[in-house]
């Protein structure tokens, strides 16, 4: 008996620093991608930027590589970025300057059939991305790699709406319990799997 594969949507915003190297957020979760069942779901990626070094183990893994942007934009200004992360409501304004994305997210989920999507970094900076996936009806797992210190309004109301959060530390659980104020049973610990050759055997030459 054949079995219909899941359409999984595992999607990162990081960029890539000056050197085109990756951070460990995107090297654990493809670590994590490599351990799912290929003859139970077809994996697919969504990146804000490409990052050639990936090129090579991405097609290993048989990944389905979709990017939001070819290149790289500049940064922020560092003084300006402080000054928004303690004004109120910043996060809100936030998803309004760029509800576009929704849309463009959406699409991405109904073009392929996403069954499952996976954001990777905490809620408040994946917002957008839990907003698309609510929008299509679909089961929605937050990946928190990062602290979150108090929540914008639009998380606040959305909290619920993951299946699960992914904890990658027993204090990050905690946090997630405690700011996030979800259930624990909500929470599912899963500690990063960091391995320094992983890439860099994937990644050699013929």
């Amino acid at each position: 008996m054949n079995i219909k594969k899941k359409n999984l949507l595992f999607i990162d915003n990081s960029r890539p620093v000056s050197n085109g190297s990756i951070g460990g957020s995107i090297n654990s979760m493809i670590q994590l991608i490599a351990r799912l069942d290929k003859n139970r779901y077809n994996i697919h990626m969504l990146l804000y930027y490409k990052f050639p070094i990936l090129e090579n183990q991405l097609k290993s893994l048989e990944i389905i590589t979709i990017y939001r942007n070819n290149s790289l934009l500049s940064r922020g200004n560092k003084v300006k970025k402080k000054i928004r992360n303690i004004l109120p409501f910043y996060s809100d304004l936030f998803i309004i300057k760029n509800f576009k994305q929704i849309d463009y997210l959406s699409s991405i989920i109904k073009k392929y059939k996403i069954d499952i999507v996976h954001a990777n970094n905490r809620i408040n900076a994946n917002i957008l991305c839990l907003l698309a996936a609510k929008r299509c009806a679909v089961p929605y797992i937050q990946h928190q790699r990062v602290f979150e210190n108090k929540l914008s309004f639009t998380a606040k109301i959305n909290k619920n709406y993951p299946a699960f959060y992914f904890s990658i530390s027993n204090s990050i659980k905690d946090n997630i319990h405690e700011i996030v104020n979800v259930s624990e049973k909500k929470i599912k610990l899963i500690h990063n799997w960091i391995n320094p050759d992983f890439l860099i055997k994937s990644n050699e030459g013929d």
